[in-house]
């Protein structure tokens, strides 16, 4: 749920919404990777959007590991 809250922020043009929806999406256990790696694809995307180069290559990194 919050990977669409998240995606939609974004879409809305609201990245520092988006960020934070995804970051509380960490917090719940999920029943696979699949969830955990679209959060982090997000927050990649949205860490670009703000020029945040270093923040987007870690969350892709962690995408990578999952």
């Amino acid at each position: 749920m919050r990977g669409l809250q998240a995606l939609i922020a974004y879409w809305d043009g609201r990245p520092v919404d988006a960020v934070s929806l995804a970051d509380s999406g960490s917090a719940f256990t999920p029943e696979s990777d699949t969830a955990q790696i679209r959060l982090e694809g997000i927050k990649a995307r949205v860490y670009g959007q703000l020029n945040r180069g270093s923040d987007a290559l870690a969350a892709l990194s962690v995408a990578d590991r999952l």
